[in-house]
């Protein structure tokens, strides 16, 4: 609901909204998906140009992918809104060298963090 609400009320609304479940099994399929040799673009992060690319529980992307995606979001930050998600704190998936440090940087400039409810 809240990226949702983000795309709705940012200057994307209107466009595509695109969510990737990085926790996909699959690393070359979802490399597929997200970048090509030679740093084209491919289907996934065209479908998004001009909206919202929701990266869903981007903790479970490999390293791999998380430094290639980094390189291509100086390319799409004018092209697109990039939201990442995730369940585990990124800060201690740093430490733990979990998470690449320039993808860290990219996906934290602004950041929301919510802290879990409970259901009655």
């Amino acid at each position: 609901m809240l990226t949702e609400f983000i795309h709705d009320n940012g200057p994307h609304a209107g466009k595509q909204l695109v969510e990737i479940p990085c926790d996909r099994v699959d690393e070359k399929s979802l490399r597929d998906d997200l970048i090509a040799e030679g740093g084209r673009w491919c289907s996934l992060l065209r479908q998004a140009e001009g909206g919202t690319l929701v990266l869903n529980q981007i903790l479970r992307l490999p390293l791999s992918i998380q430094k290639d995606l980094a390189g291509e979001f100086s390319k799409i930050a004018s092209k697109m809104q990039v939201v990442a998600l995730s369940d585990g704190s990124l800060e201690e998936a740093l430490e733990q060298g979990l998470i690449d440090d320039e993808f860290y940087f990219k996906v934290t400039m602004d950041q929301i963090q919510l802290t879990p409810t409970e259901r009655a």
